[in-house]
């Protein structure tokens, strides 16, 4: 059976994710995250009078400089999950790619020794060809000086 009847044949049964499911669970992880505390103080330096007149006698009434504390408490917590069949996707695509690097080495270094024997063949013509060109030469100077009859 190949895996796409057998992926068909779960589908058409209804029982696919159950698989999956059951194959490649996700898998949480809790990270406690840190504590940040910010404390935000805001003081206002205004001096309120007020005057209040009973009698003969003048009372002045004042308010101190108001003050607000805020205090802010933040924690971050992270939850990670982990979905093992999207890595066993990316598992079969970096096997892929392996594969496929491998095939590519492969024709490479054939492709080097073909080279390799090529520049071998063209080394040996060419001495060939100086071969043939310095006889040609000498049987030139040869006959030149006449010291060949033919």
């Amino acid at each position: 059976m190949t895996p796409q009847k057998a992926t068909d044949y779960l589908k058409k049964k209804d029982k696919l994710d159950d698989v999956c499911a059951e194959n490649f669970p996700v898998k949480d992880t809790f990270i406690v995250g840190d504590t940040v505390v910010v404390t935000d103080t805001l003081e206002t330096f205004e001096v309120y009078t007020d005057t209040t007149t009973l009698r003969d006698t003048v009372y002045i009434t004042r308010t101190l400089p108001g003050k607000t504390i805020t205090k802010t408490i933040t924690r971050t917590d992270t939850i990670r999950r982990r979905d093992f069949a999207y890595e066993n996707v990316l598992a079969d695509q970096v096997r892929q790619c392996t594969d496929l690097q491998l095939q590519l080495i492969d024709k490479n270094t054939k492709l080097s020794e073909q080279i390799e024997d090529w520049k071998g063949k063209a080394r040996k013509r060419n001495w060939i060809i100086f071969i043939i060109i310095g006889a040609i030469g000498a049987y030139t100077f040869l006959k030149i000086k006449k010291l060949i009859p033919f």
